[in-house]
């Protein structure tokens, strides 16, 4: 029994694409696990960049700096707060200036909580986190205060 030519030639068309499209959904699985390394090794080489490690590491210690000054700017208005509240009297004036006070130290300290919240997520960023050298890993009122008894 001889097959004819025209109905081989159909097999061999319908066979191919049913071939290609087996192996594909085969080894799909092996593609999607090469393309995960391939992003793995693009978050590596950008997170390593030279110039991204020099500007996370600079970006900790700036804002670090910028922490500790902040809660020191608090600590003068708080303190400014406390001198006027000694010598002030019960005039417009001087209540007026207590609540010029009161107004920039709740200013710094709202400034400080998003400075520090910053630095936190940051700081919880696995491809950031490496480069914060000897800084805490988390900043909060209680190390700003361990600050301040070391300084």
């Amino acid at each position: 029994m001889k097959i004819p030519k025209w109905l081989l030639i159909v097999i061999v068309i319908i066979l191919i694409p049913v071939v290609f499209f087996g192996l594909r959904a085969l080894l799909f699985p092996a593609k999607g696990a090469i393309k995960a390394i391939d992003t793995a090794y693009g978050v590596l080489d950008e997170t390593m960049d030279a110039e991204n490690a020099i500007y996370n590491y600079e970006w900790f210690k700036q804002t670090a700096e910028d922490i500790q000054a902040l809660h020191n700017k608090e600590a003068n208005a708080e303190g400014a707060i406390q001198e006027h509240m000694a010598t002030m009297d019960d005039s417009r004036e001087d209540k007026n200036e207590l609540a010029r006070l009161r107004a920039i130290k709740l200013g710094l300290t709202n400034m400080l909580e998003d400075v520090m919240a910053k630095y936190n997520a940051r700081s919880k960023m696995a491809n950031r986190a490496i480069f914060k050298d000897n800084l805490p890993s988390n900043m909060s009122r209680s190390w700003l205060a361990t600050v301040k008894l070391i300084r």
